[in-house]
């Protein structure tokens, strides 16, 4: 019985361990903020969904010049799309990771720096959120709620690592970065390792130039795909290792 218990174990872990294969396309899906109606942040003529969508085109073009990278953006034009789109969009391509971009606004001038968002911890068992609960679990229930609890575990674990290796290559001169964890819909409610980066405050002004400028947008498009790809070989090595 222990065995059988054991064996059970495993094979609820490798359900949600994440390996891709060496044969398919690392699918990332970019998510450029906003879109249509919905401006954002808006400061004089610096404007978020313009500059998010600009630098999302970029960054899709630095992780094509990579082997096997496959991109999707949630939106390439200025309309607008639902987040829970943006959401179906990623699951229904089963993406190996999703990377939602923002600019960000305060009520302070002064206000610098970027901030990353992984899921929070309310973003557990979506699929038996609604279930009645006048009833008592059967065995499907518990096997799916376990089933959940571990897949919940493995995104919340890979999209860490993700922020923090983002993090590590993105940081800017001068400027605080931080990581927080907030409920928002479209890294809550994806299924693969996803982050949500702000970065910049478009209410500082120097900040919103520097935004907009060639010269930085080139630098962090290269910055975060450089980072996508370090996430990605570091889990095609732990694949490896767990292949032997």
């Amino acid at each position: 019985m222990k065995f059988i218990r054991t064996v059970f174990l495993y094979l609820l872990i490798s359900v949600t361990t994440h390996a891709w294969s060496e044969t398919s396309p690392f699918r990332v899906v970019i998510d450029p903020g906003h879109g249509g109606q919905d401006l954002g942040a808006v400061r004089d003529a610096y404007v978020e969904s313009e500059i998010v969508l600009e630098i999302s085109k970029k960054l899709k073009s630095q992780l094509e010049s990579y082997p096997d990278i496959k991109v999707t953006l949630t939106r390439e034009t200025a309309r607008g799309i639902a987040l829970r789109n943006r959401v179906q969009i990623a699951n229904e391509q089963n993406a190996d990771l999703f990377v939602s971009l923002h600019a960000n606004t305060s009520n302070s001038d002064t206000v610098t720096g970027m901030e990353f968002y992984f899921n929070s911890p309310q973003a557990v068992n979506h699929s038996i959120a609604d279930r009645d609960e006048s009833k008592p679990l059967d065995n499907r229930d518990v096997i799916q709620k376990i089933r959940d609890d571990f897949a919940f575990y493995d995104k919340t674990s890979r999209s860490l690592k993700l922020t923090h290796t983002m993090m590590k290559k993105s940081a800017q001169p001068n400027t605080k970065s931080v990581i927080k964890r907030a409920p928002f819909l479209v890294i809550d409610h994806t299924l693969m390792p996803a982050v949500l980066i702000e970065l910049g405050f478009i209410s500082n002004k120097l900040e919103a130039k520097k935004l907009t400028s060639e010269d930085f947008q080139s630098e962090i498009t290269r910055q975060l795909a450089t980072a996508i790809i370090e996430y990605k070989e570091k889990g095609d090595k732990s694949s490896a290792v767990l292949d032997k």
